[in-house]
């Protein structure tokens, strides 16, 4: 089991996602919403990597080569139709949420999706 801080887990995704919305706050708030194992100190969160990555890609994970690209439903929705001739609708995307197949969390107001899941499940549809 390894353990990483939140700080971490946002460079990481920043890294290799220049759009990735995740940030400490919403990945603090995933963790306890999906009850990702972890450690509460004064300044940091330490979270179990594995356990993270598992409920954020749970169908690729651990054989995915990069981070899941995770995105807001309304940039999830404007980065498919720029890239793709057939345009979705808003009701499109949560059709594919609803199915459960596409991971999906809400962040206060802000449903966070995961890009790679939900692009898939578009094209298939």
């Amino acid at each position: 089991m390894r353990f990483v801080t939140s700080g971490y887990l946002q460079r990481l995704f920043a890294e290799q996602d220049k759009e990735t919305i995740l940030r400490r706050p919403n990945i603090r708030r995933f963790v306890l919403q999906y009850n990702v194992p972890c450690e509460q100190h004064k300044k940091a969160w330490l979270i179990n990597f594995d356990a993270f990555m598992k409920a954020i890609a749970p169908k690729k994970y651990p054989v995915q080569e990069g981070i899941p690209k995770v995105r807001r439903i309304e940039n999830a929705l404007k980065e498919y139709n720029a890239t793709h001739k057939q345009k979705v609708t808003i009701e499109d995307v949560k059709a594919c949420l609803k199915g459960g197949n596409v991971f999906n969390c809400s962040y206060w107001d802000r449903i966070l999706v995961n890009y790679d899941e939900l692009e898939i499940k578009l094209e298939c549809n």
